[in-house]
Protein backbone atom coordinates (compact mmCIF):
# COMPACT_ATOMS: atom_id res chain seq x y z
CA UNK A 1 0.00 0.00 0.00
CA UNK A 2 0.82 3.63 -0.71
CA UNK A 3 2.09 5.97 2.73
CA UNK A 4 3.18 9.35 2.35
CA UNK A 5 3.67 11.80 5.70
CA UNK A 6 2.11 14.71 7.05
CA UNK A 7 3.06 17.29 9.80
CA UNK A 8 0.29 17.96 12.70
CA UNK A 9 -0.64 21.37 13.08
CA UNK A 10 -2.45 23.88 15.04
CA UNK A 11 -5.12 25.02 13.39
CA UNK A 12 -6.72 28.44 15.32
CA UNK A 13 -8.84 28.36 18.40
CA UNK A 14 -8.74 29.31 21.82
CA UNK A 15 -5.69 27.89 23.71
CA UNK A 16 -7.86 25.76 25.84
CA UNK A 17 -10.21 24.61 22.43
CA UNK A 18 -7.13 24.11 19.75
CA UNK A 19 -8.10 22.63 16.53
CA UNK A 20 -5.77 20.38 14.36
CA UNK A 21 -4.98 19.13 11.52
CA UNK A 22 -2.54 17.37 9.30
CA UNK A 23 -0.26 19.65 6.62
CA UNK A 24 -0.18 17.74 2.96
CA UNK A 25 3.18 18.19 0.83
CA UNK A 26 2.41 19.11 -2.61
CA UNK A 27 3.71 16.24 -4.08
CA UNK A 28 1.60 13.91 -1.89
CA UNK A 29 -1.02 16.23 -2.51
CA UNK A 30 -0.53 16.02 -6.37
CA UNK A 31 -0.02 12.19 -6.33
CA UNK A 32 -2.98 11.18 -3.61
CA UNK A 33 -5.84 13.85 -3.87
CA UNK A 34 -8.24 14.40 -6.80
CA UNK A 35 -9.44 18.06 -7.15
CA UNK A 36 -13.22 16.42 -8.57
CA UNK A 37 -13.41 14.29 -5.03
CA UNK A 38 -14.80 16.80 -2.73
CA UNK A 39 -14.37 15.07 0.59
CA UNK A 40 -11.49 12.44 1.52
CA UNK A 41 -12.47 9.85 4.14
CA UNK A 42 -10.07 9.53 6.98
CA UNK A 43 -9.83 6.14 8.66
CA UNK A 44 -9.00 6.89 12.48
CA UNK A 45 -8.13 3.83 15.30
CA UNK A 46 -10.58 4.41 18.30
CA UNK A 47 -12.95 6.09 16.17
CA UNK A 48 -16.31 3.44 14.80
CA UNK A 49 -16.80 4.99 11.42
CA UNK A 50 -14.21 6.85 9.16
CA UNK A 51 -13.95 10.57 9.15
CA UNK A 52 -15.33 13.22 6.14
CA UNK A 53 -12.77 15.66 5.19
CA UNK A 54 -13.84 18.12 2.76
CA UNK A 55 -10.82 19.58 0.16
CA UNK A 56 -13.27 21.09 -1.85
CA UNK A 57 -12.03 24.56 -0.96
CA UNK A 58 -9.48 27.08 -2.51
CA UNK A 59 -7.66 26.62 0.59
CA UNK A 60 -7.08 23.10 0.60
CA UNK A 61 -5.44 23.57 -3.36
CA UNK A 62 -3.61 26.84 -2.66
CA UNK A 63 -1.38 27.03 -0.28
CA UNK A 64 -3.14 25.70 2.88
CA UNK A 65 -2.74 21.97 2.14
CA UNK A 66 -4.20 21.26 5.54
CA UNK A 67 -6.71 18.37 6.46
CA UNK A 68 -8.56 19.63 9.21
CA UNK A 69 -11.02 18.19 11.68
CA UNK A 70 -11.66 17.83 15.04
CA UNK A 71 -11.13 13.88 15.01
CA UNK A 72 -7.42 14.50 14.47
CA UNK A 73 -7.36 16.48 17.64
CA UNK A 74 -9.10 14.05 19.30
CA UNK A 75 -6.43 11.21 18.51
CA UNK A 76 -3.40 12.78 18.64
CA UNK A 77 -4.88 14.14 22.16
CA UNK A 78 -5.40 10.76 22.78
CA UNK A 79 -2.22 9.43 20.98
CA UNK A 80 -0.03 11.79 23.49
CA UNK A 81 1.28 13.66 20.37
CA UNK A 82 -0.54 16.65 21.27
CA UNK A 83 0.18 19.19 22.55
CA UNK A 84 3.46 19.42 21.37
CA UNK A 85 6.23 21.83 22.03
CA UNK A 86 6.45 24.99 19.95
CA UNK A 87 8.21 24.04 16.28
CA UNK A 88 8.14 20.09 17.03
CA UNK A 89 4.85 18.84 15.48
CA UNK A 90 4.63 15.17 15.18
CA UNK A 91 4.69 13.69 11.73
CA UNK A 92 2.21 10.74 10.98
CA UNK A 93 2.18 8.61 8.64
CA UNK A 94 -1.12 8.28 6.12
CA UNK A 95 -1.71 5.22 4.22
CA UNK A 96 -3.66 4.65 1.10
CA UNK A 97 -6.24 2.30 1.26
CA UNK A 98 -7.99 3.00 -1.45
CA UNK A 99 -8.38 6.56 -3.70
CA UNK A 100 -9.41 9.05 -1.45
CA UNK A 101 -9.95 7.01 1.58
CA UNK A 102 -6.29 7.27 4.01
CA UNK A 103 -5.60 5.17 7.32
CA UNK A 104 -3.70 7.43 9.76
CA UNK A 105 -1.31 5.85 11.53
CA UNK A 106 1.82 6.90 14.77
CA UNK A 107 5.20 6.91 12.75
Amino acid sequence: MKTFLCKACRCGGSKGNMGYGLIVSREDQASHFDRSIKEVLLLIPGFDEAVKINIDKQSFWGDCRKLIKKEIGVWLRNSGLAPWAKGSPPIVKLVVREPGVFMIEEV
